[in-house]
């Protein structure tokens, strides 16, 4: 009996640690140098916000905070914005509340967007959020390049389509080497099936399995790469893939050894 009241006592430990880590949200910095710019340049990264019923009160407005307080050259957004999955009932409230913050991101060269697999779940609705994006003016990568000058250095960023629920199409990206290329796709999984010359390689989805046991081994990965894709960094060549952990849930408000991210990408000269 006393060792089941020890099991018991952990258990809940472990519960409300994973309710707790939910609710965090730490800043990621990854440094990148490369001859190919010539002034520093700060991108920040979020990803998988998941913005919905498991939400503390503020919190959206504390991570917009908390990427204004950096200072940020651009801000990327990695997809899966709201709590959608494939049988619940789209909630255009959540999807006002999320923008009405969004909006308040303050980034000298504003902000690219990608969709992911959440997206797509919103079916006919998906309209609403596309046309939410626009009134944010906010630039939507769907298989697209995007070029900006950051003073005196020119970097492309690639959006394509979400791997799975989406349509992608990289015959139309403008890869060009001469410039930093940086790569986005909601799924790491891309990465590995798309033979594609980039510098830079950001991604989501994984959520760094959500529920990751002591950082040794995520028992779901939504990925079909095993637990590759649950580690922040990896390379590929000479590329970077940086794979955020997100900042929101799916399914269950729970997580384990998965702390949600925002990634502050400090690209350098080398």
């Amino acid at each position: 009996m006393r060792l089941l009241y020890i099991v018991i006592f952990f258990l809940g430990i472990g519960l409300l640690w994973s309710l707790l880590e939910a609710q965090v949200v730490r800043v990621n910095k990854i440094k990148f140098k490369t001859t190919k710019v010539t002034d520093k340049i700060k991108i920040v990264f979020i990803s998988d916000t998941h913005y919905g019923d498991y939400y503390f009160k503020h919190r959206l407005k504390s991570i917009i905070n908390k990427v204004n307080r950096l200072e940020p050259d651009l801000v990327i957004l990695g997809g899966d914005y709201l709590f959608v999955e494939r049988n619940t009932k789209f909630n255009k409230t959540d999807l006002d509340k999320f923008f009405n913050e969004i909006k308040q991101i303050k980034s000298k060269h504003g902000i690219v967007a990608i969709l992911g697999n959440h997206e797509y779940y919103l079916k006919e609705n998906i309209n609403l959020l596309l046309e939410s994006m626009e009134k944010c003016k906010i630039n939507l990568l769907k298989n697209k390049t995007y070029s900006i000058n950051f003073k005196n250095s020119t970097v492309l960023f690639h959006g394509v389509d979400d791997l799975k629920s989406g349509q992608v199409n990289t015959d139309v990206l403008q890869i060009n080497e001469k410039y930093l290329n940086i790569m986005i796709s909601h799924n790491p999984d891309f990465f590995e099936e798309y033979n594609i010359n980039f510098d830079i390689g950001l991604s989501g989805h994984t959520h760094g399995g959500q529920i990751n046991l002591f950082g040794l081994y995520a028992p779901a990965t939504e990925s079909s790469y095993g637990q590759k894709f649950i580690k922040t960094i990896n390379t590929k060549g000479n590329s970077m893939i940086i794979t955020s952990k997100g900042l929101g849930c799916s399914r269950l408000p729970l997580r384990f050894f998965a702390v949600p991210e925002i990634i502050e990408l400090d690209v350098k000269p080398q």
